[in-house]
């Protein structure tokens, strides 16, 4: 409660990237599980400081139309886009140069 919403976003961002490069720097593939319990943080705060912030962020009435946007983008638009450039980057780069490229 004390950071509020931008403080968990800019939390998460960080959180992201730490586990990108670490993703980038593994050399054994198992490795890979216990860091991925970091996207539940950077997934779920990301996430939940969108929502709050569309909703401060619309005009009385709008807050449900904000955050149904704020999501269509972050997981419809995002996930398209994301999904479709990393596997680019993951054929022309490989993968530790995706994840590399994925944090920066």
């Amino acid at each position: 409660e004390k950071m509020g919403a931008p403080g968990l976003l800019v939390v998460s961002i960080i959180a992201f990237i730490v586990r990108a490069n670490l993703v980038a720097l593994l050399q054994n593939p198992y490795w890979v599980l216990p860091l991925q319990l970091f996207h539940g943080f950077t997934y779920a705060g990301s996430y939940a400081a969108g929502v709050y912030l569309a909703k401060q962020s619309a005009p009385p009435g709008l807050e449900v139309t904000a955050q149904a946007l704020f999501s269509f983008c972050y997981i419809g638009v995002g996930g398209l886009l994301g999904s479709s450039i990393g596997g680019i980057l993951f054929d022309e780069l490989g993968a530790p140069n995706m994840f590399r490229v994925k944090s920066a």
